[in-house]
């Protein structure tokens, strides 16, 4: 038992008409259990940093560590397959007057509805202005959180390989810039990297 709770339970079983346990085989119990608790005790936190160290705490979401090596192994399997792959940075339109018009706490929550999106194995680049689309007119719907309906704008970047960029750096780069370009051209679109205007947008199917 420790002061985060009980982590188990050792149960010895004595058969019948067996010699009970003595005061020394009581204390040696004693020993083993406390061993097996610390080992299973550090095992958790060992798991619990595991994860802290690779998702957000707030959304639990994977953060920018694990992102950047599932990018990597994704271009990894581009380049053998000579295929294509695509990133979304998603970004919310005035999330301040979310958090000054509904508090932080509804803005934390709101937090857990977005961020970046990896695609692979896509067979054109409108594939993934379709995706983005898609993911655009879901967003775009108000959310109830604490039974308030905020609504949110969404801003997407959307970068390719190989046609924009061949490495996960300028990948980012490029879709964070277009998710900019996507804010600045007044929000609640998509906008592909290297692109003067917006792209047209998708009707969601009914």
């Amino acid at each position: 038992k420790t002061p985060e709770g009980t982590l188990g339970a050792l149960v010895i079983q004595n058969q019948t008409g067996a010699p009970s346990y003595s005061d020394q085989d009581q204390q040696l119990l004693q020993y083993v259990s406390t061993q097996i608790a610390a080992a299973i005790q550090r095992s958790s936190i060992l798991a619990r940093l595991q994860f802290l160290s690779r998702y957000d705490q707030l959304t639990s979401l994977p953060n920018r560590l694990l992102l950047r090596d599932r990018i990597a192994m994704a271009l990894a399997r581009a380049r053998r397959e000579k295929g294509k792959a695509a990133l979304l940075y998603l970004d919310l339109d005035k999330f301040k007057h979310v958090n000054d018009t509904h508090g932080h706490a509804i803005g934390d929550q709101l937090l857990q509805a977005e961020f970046v999106v990896l695609l692979e194995t896509l067979d054109s680049p409108q594939q993934a202005h379709v995706i983005a689309e898609k993911i655009r007119n879901m967003l775009s719907q108000p959310i109830v959180l604490a039974d308030r309906k905020v609504p949110i704008i969404p801003s997407i970047g959307i970068a390719l390989y190989p046609d924009d960029g061949h490495d996960e750096q300028s990948l980012l780069d490029l879709a964070d810039s277009a998710m900019y370009g996507a804010k600045r051209s007044g929000g609640n679109q998509s906008k592909r990297a290297n692109s003067t205007s917006k792209l047209p947008q998708v009707k969601p199917q009914t």
